[in-house]
């Protein structure tokens, strides 16, 4: 892997690193220093990293599961992904685990990166 793709690890690695530090999901993508890309193509990159390395969704499951803001972005195990605030908006329904969490993955990359201004 060239070591421009390493901030993809970092970003996927996010929940794991999250649970077991001290520091805040925005400081860890703030760290992982994602590009600037289009959305397809951040999308493509981050489905084809997760279909390498599977086990990486059961943690964004688990970070999924564990959020409690509102509105809510959300994966349920069933694939569907979407948005919870007092209704569900938003709501796409995937075939498969890996889509599910990648458009998850890039969603909650949106709302951190829209928050720290960028």
């Amino acid at each position: 892997m060239p070591a421009d793709e390493d901030w993809l690890d970092r970003l996927l690695n996010l929940p794991r690193d999250y649970k077991e530090g001290s520091k805040s999901p925005l400081q860890l993508l703030e760290e992982a220093n994602p590009p600037r890309l289009e959305k397809a193509g951040f999308t493509r990159l981050v489905t084809e990293r997760l279909r390498r390395r599977p086990e990486l969704i059961k943690d964004w499951q688990l970070y999924s599961d564990n959020r409690r803001t509102t509105p809510l972005l959300y994966m349920k195990e069933d694939g569907e992904v979407g948005v919870y605030d007092h209704g569900y908006t938003d709501v796409v329904r995937h075939d498969n685990k890996v889509d599910a969490c990648a458009d998850y993955v890039v969603r909650q990359t949106e709302r951190l990166l829209e928050i720290a201004g960028g």
